[in-house]
């Protein structure tokens, strides 16, 4: 098994427990590795599993999210590959956001806090450009994309604690007609 599909293994877990609810005889059995092949991967534990999660969900923002936003398709091709890329990922609102499961402490530590302050800021920008591109002055763009950002993010947090998926459905809708300045 690979490192990066270890971590996407680890991002799952941690998405369904916690950083403090999941334990490394968890990770254990959902990796299929011992403790010492683990610390083989991640001598830091389980604060650098953590950490080498948002690493990788900050890098699939910029390469893959950015790469996207910015690409030659219309602004409506490029929100509606970007809506259905986040659904998938965040499973319909399904899937706890990472940044929500991730514990204050954890920020304590200033590469992991700036990797979790690097991920907000790379999907603002997301919706930053799309608001942009559909017409938005670059005040008015940036303030929706840190509402839809918010939207987003809060409507996750609802959905996981609710357990009603709906609620993230109908913020996505909203967050899309902002984008489009149909509000």
């Amino acid at each position: 098994m690979t490192k990066i599909e270890i971590i996407q293994i680890l991002i799952n877990e941690f998405r369904k427990f916690g950083y403090e609810g999941l334990s490394l005889r968890q990770i254990s059995q959902a990796t299929g590795l011992g403790k010492a092949s683990l610390y083989h991967y991640f001598p830091g534990g389980k604060k650098e599993m953590a950490f080498e999660v948002m690493k990788a969900a900050n890098s699939w923002i910029e390469k893959d999210l950015q790469a996207l936003v910015t690409s030659q398709l219309t602004p409506e091709e490029r929100l509606k590959s970007l809506e259905v890329i986040l659904k998938e990922f965040y499973q319909n609102g399904k899937n706890a956001c990472l940044l929500d499961v991730m514990t204050i402490d954890n920020c304590a530590n200033d590469d992991f806090y700036l990797e979790s302050k690097n991920i907000l800021k790379n999907l603002t920008n997301i919706f930053f450009i799309l608001a942009k591109d559909f017409g938005q002055n670059e005040s008015k763009a940036q303030i929706t994309a840190q509402t839809a950002l918010s939207l987003l993010q809060g409507s996750l947090i609802q959905s996981r604690i609710l357990q009603n998926t709906n609620i993230f459905e109908q913020q996505f809708n909203y967050v899309v007609n902002l984008l489009k300045n149909n509000l």
